[in-house]
């Protein structure tokens, strides 16, 4: 909420000693080709979302996966 054109910036997801946990995404969120993408679902698996606001009601994000812990 209260995203402000310009804003950037990036989220660490790191799965948990289970794994396999999702993450929903809000309407305001522009994924690349518009497909939702599935995160990395191995135990302490890293993602990484990357997102920048176009403005108040749109936020442009790609998901970078598989880091290394």
């Amino acid at each position: 909420t209260n995203a402000v054109a310009g804003q950037s910036g990036t989220i660490h997801i790191i799965q948990d000693s289970t794994g396999s946990r999702t993450l929903g995404y809000n309407t305001v969120w522009q994924l690349v080709s518009a497909a939702v993408p599935t995160l990395s679902t191995g135990a302490s698996d890293v993602d990484i979302l990357c997102y920048i606001a176009r403005s108040a009601t749109t936020i442009d994000a790609a998901l970078l996966k598989n880091f290394d812990r």
